[in-house]
């Protein structure tokens, strides 16, 4: 009898030694206990975070809100890692934070043309504005043109055409009136390189008269965009015949003489015409002869 009392209990304690499954079945006692008459009901951890699994954290806890990202090596939540993250901005790879600029070249509005701490400023010195294209001088925080007048150059002149737009340039600087050119810098100083005739000369700048035998003042800009007044020979005469007189061009015969320019045989140099009844006046660089040639 006591026995059958023992098999009983066994029978009615095994559920609970070992669990059972909704039809009733023995389960595993490691499983869960669920179904219908389940006594509690244990939360599978599947959806916990890293931490209470007892695993490595691997994203930032809470999750990074506002259109923040977060930062894997130390887990943290930060506006950007990359530019991608930035619109119409940079990523500061220090800060993680996005900015208008990370270096110069990316400020290119004169007036702003320096980063200073991720934001484009004024500049403070010429090395701030060598990026900007044609405006490679600092003046009063705006990155300017080189120059504006020779004055502005240390050496050579201010090349004032528009597609150079206002740099100092460097030439010989050594041709003198009525020399051939090609810019301003091939002229003395106070010399500009003019269009005349079918060429381009050195003329003297001037700010009244001309005298002889540059007599004519005329008003133009230069080769480099300087607009200036100038002498220039009189009666359009050929710099080359002006200057083969000037410089004593000896000749055999006119052939010799350029551009017009003929070989009296009582000068037996070249010389041109002019006037004797008023001593060459503004034509000669020495006087006219009685014959009428330019000494």
């Amino acid at each position: 009898m006591q026995k059958q009392r023992q098999a009983l209990m066994m029978v009615l304690l095994l559920p609970f030694l070992y669990g059972c499954t909704n039809d009733r079945t023995l389960g595993d006692p490691k499983t869960d206990m669920k179904g219908s008459g389940d006594i509690g009901k244990m939360d599978s951890d599947a959806d916990l975070p890293d931490m209470e699994k007892g695993l490595p954290q691997t994203t930032c806890q809470p999750a990074c809100e506002n259109g923040k990202v977060c930062k894997s090596d130390d887990l943290t939540c930060v506006d950007c890692l990359t530019d991608d993250q930035c619109p119409n901005a940079f990523c500061d790879s220090a800060t993680n934070l996005c900015v208008d600029c990370l270096e110069n070249t990316t400020c290119t509005i004169p007036t702003a043309s320096t980063c200073q701490d991720g934001a484009c400023a004024q500049c403070s010195n010429d090395s701030d504005c060598t990026h900007i294209e044609g405006l490679p001088r600092c003046e009063a925080g705006t990155c300017t043109v080189e120059c504006e007048s020779n004055d502005d150059c240390t050496r050579g002149i201010c090349d004032q055409r528009p597609l150079t737009k206002n740099r100092c340039i460097e030439g010989p600087r050594d041709k003198g009136p009525c020399e051939v050119c090609t810019d301003d810098s091939d002229c003395k100083p106070d010399y500009l390189c003019n269009d005349y005739l079918a060429g381009s000369f050195c003329f003297k700048k001037v700010a009244s008269s001309c005298g002889a035998p540059y007599s004519i003042s005329s008003e133009g800009k230069s080769k480099n965009g300087v607009l200036a007044r100038v002498c220039k020979p009189l009666q359009g005469i050929a710099c080359d015949t002006l200057l083969a007189n000037v410089k004593k061009k000896e000749c055999m015969n006119d052939s010799q003489c350029p551009n017009k320019g003929v070989c009296p045989p009582t000068l037996n140099y070249c010389s041109y015409l002019c006037d004797p009844d008023n001593a060459g006046g503004d034509i000669c660089n020495r006087g006219c002869d009685k014959a009428g040639y330019c000494l």
